[in-house]
């Protein structure tokens, strides 16, 4: 596997890096305590816009769909949530997909894996040991997907982002670094060693950009896998990373840009896994 060591510097609230990346576009951003801000990417600045109700203390992962509408990871399962209502509805719960000899499972990060469906790794919990995975789900069909196991597993990975040809970047954040994942064999396939915990990964305008729990944004390479600080988000209460698990943005799509997912497939038929 290739081992690559980024190059990591200290938060600043101005933009370090925008002369080689270009200017971040508008995202979201959640804490772990359940809070949605929507941070300009010119500034950095975020403000609050919705907190959570149900299962906000879960949050692990965000991803904006389009006209006010955001998927939340929420470690048990999906959940919906309207901007312009506040209303919020859980569209996926992993264990209602689990085979029988799995007591319970949890999710964590999300990815588009195609038109309809969202990429995301999961740790169940069979009758002894844990085992450790990744899996999609189609909002349109209801299909749930075991994909084969993660090798090596290190338990689950924070944040995920589609490279193409079946291969996801995992964010590992204790170990302070980006792993390249094969969805269709499982194995892991390069090592980044990025020198810091990477809690979210967000793509703007072609470049890949990573946070870590104290909201610094850094640029990514992904030929080289070296980092350069590109600005700090400020605005937000507490830690990026709070009590409970940490925190994930998606970026705020052009206006009138329809959602790859598509929003119709949210109110689509849900069916068990048979």
């Amino acid at each position: 596997m290739k081992k690559v060591v980024g190059i990591v510097g200290a938060a600043a609230a101005m933009c370090v890096s925008c002369s080689a990346y270009g200017q971040v576009g508008d995202f979201y951003l959640a804490d772990a305590d359940g809070g949605i801000y929507s941070v300009n990417g010119q500034t950095l600045e975020a403000t609050l816009v919705h907190t959570l109700v149900e299962d906000g203390l879960g949050v692990n992962e965000i991803m904006y769909m389009g006209n006010d509408q955001l998927l939340v990871n929420v470690t048990g399962g999906i959940l919906s949530l309207d901007l312009s209502t506040g209303n919020e509805e859980i569209v996926f719960r992993v264990n209602d997909y689990m085979p029988p000899e799995y007591g319970i499972s949890y999710n964590m990060g999300l990815a588009r894996a195609g038109d309809t469906s969202v990429y995301f790794s999961v740790i169940g919990y069979p009758f002894e040991g844990a085992d450790y995975f990744s899996a999609t789900y189609d909002f349109a069909s209801g299909d749930f997907a075991m994909l084969p196991e993660i090798t090596p597993a290190v338990g689950l990975y924070f944040d995920h982002q589609n490279v193409g040809d079946g291969r996801y970047l995992a964010a590992d954040f204790a170990g302070d670094r980006l792993l390249t994942i094969n969805s269709v064999t499982g194995a892991t396939e390069e090592v980044f060693d990025v020198g810091f915990g990477v809690v979210s990964m967000l793509e703007s305008r072609g470049d890949l950009y990573l946070m870590d729990r104290f909201g610094s944004l850094f640029s990514f390479d992904q030929l080289s896998g070296e980092t350069s600080l590109y600005g700090g988000i400020t605005g937000f209460t507490g830690n990026v990373i709070g009590a409970s698990i940490n925190t994930f943005y998606g970026e705020i799509p052009t206006p009138g840009v329809l959602s790859l997912l598509g929003l119709a497939t949210l109110s689509a038929a849900r069916r068990r896994r048979r």
